[in-house]
């Protein structure tokens, strides 16, 4: 019974030496904060919405072990459409994770889920994801897609499959708009709302990989 008890004890000790020796390697990892890619030269002034500046949490820089996060309220004239728009960065696919999941793991409760098509400029479309959500008598409109230089898609598996093949060489973004809708007859403004500011963004984005060759 003793070298059975050993048997087992000696992988667990490894395992939680090498969970421990991880998290630190985790906390010690410095974050670029703006000046890895640039994230905050993106206008804020962006399709007819100002925006201003969030302060990302600090502590997501090492849960989601990113390079850059971008976080903005873009507001309309009229003050009657607001959207949150954040975007991540990270030269590492893990970091870049599925947006429905994370979600649902909030509460939130999927009234649509489908595949969206933007259209762009010089006859360009951005691939992405389109969701309605509820949560406690509240509704969200979510556009949300992944972008790797010219490349973009609203399938978490897509983009992951893409920089593990050394597709994302030069590191990729997860861009998320999302815009509330006080009743099912303003989703339609919500969505247009997140899909208008998502455009901008990723062309901004695709700006940026574009000086970069």
């Amino acid at each position: 019974m003793p070298s059975t008890t050993r048997r087992y004890l000696i992988p667990l000790v490894l395992l939680a030496a090498t969970t421990v020796a991880a998290g630190a390697i985790r906390r010690a990892r410095p974050h670029a904060g703006g000046a890895e890619f640039g994230l905050e030269d993106l206008p804020l002034q962006v399709g007819g919405f100002r925006g201003r500046a969030l302060a990302a949490p600090e502590n997501a820089y090492d849960y989601l072990e990113a390079d850059e996060i971008l976080a903005r309220v873009y507001v309309n004239p009229e003050e009657t459409n607001t959207v949150k728009l954040t975007i991540v960065f990270a030269r590492g696919w893990r970091a870049l994770h599925s947006q429905r999941a994370c979600l649902t793991n909030q509460g939130w409760t999927v009234i649509e889920d489908e595949a969206l098509e933007i259209p762009a400029r010089e006859g360009r479309t951005y691939n992405a994801t389109r969701l309605l959500l509820e949560r406690d008598g509240s509704r969200i409109a979510v556009v949300y897609l992944f972008v790797t230089g010219k490349a973009t898609t609203g399938s978490w598996f897509l983009h992951s499959a893409r920089m593990a093949l050394g597709g994302g060489r030069r590191g990729g973004a997860l861009l998320v708009a999302v815009a509330p809708t006080p009743s099912a007859a303003g989703d339609a403004d919500a969505e247009a709302s997140a899909e208008g500011i998502a455009r901008e963004a990723v062309q901004f984005l695709q700006q940026k990989w574009d000086a970069e060759e």
